[in-house]
């Protein structure tokens, strides 16, 4: 109720004092960065998404594993919101392959079986190397799942 009250006497103090209404609209508040909500999925969700390795001819435990490393097996999971290597391009995705210039879309990476395809194609040509879970061995966590 207290901030309804003080919003009504400024706005009573805008009509009355119209020089004070220059003042008040000049206020500028601190703009605050945000990191976008990532909503967890059931444990069911998560398993059904990364199952999608099981379509191609890789080793389909490390990709599993690369896959709940990388996303928790959130299809629309968004990470690497930072800048890396001077470089701002988050990654999307069962799999966060990164948006980077020449790459699909954002909105093509969030869907799990273009992600998963694209991922494979990436993998066929570079090996793990793209995949940070992979490098730095948090893959491993997940292998026997």
């Amino acid at each position: 109720m207290k901030t309804l009250a003080i919003i009504l006497m400024i706005l009573m103090g805008l009509a009355i004092m119209p020089d004070i209404k220059q003042t008040v609209l000049a206020i500028e508040l601190p703009v605050k960065k945000v990191k976008p909500e990532v909503i967890e999925q059931p444990e069911v969700a998560k398993l059904v998404g990364c199952e999608l390795v099981n379509k191609y001819d890789w080793n389909t435990t490390i990709a599993k594993a690369v896959c709940l490393a990388e996303s928790r097996g959130n299809s629309q999971a968004v990470g690497d919101l930072s800048v890396i290597g001077g470089i701002y391009a988050p990654s999307y995705g069962l799999m966060q392959i990164r948006a980077l210039v020449g790459r699909p879309s954002p909105k093509q990476l969030l869907n799990p079986e273009f992600n998963m395809q694209y991922a494979y194609d990436l993998w066929s040509r570079q090996g793990w190397k793209p995949w940070s879970a992979y490098n730095n061995g948090n893959y491993k966590k997940y292998l026997g799942e």
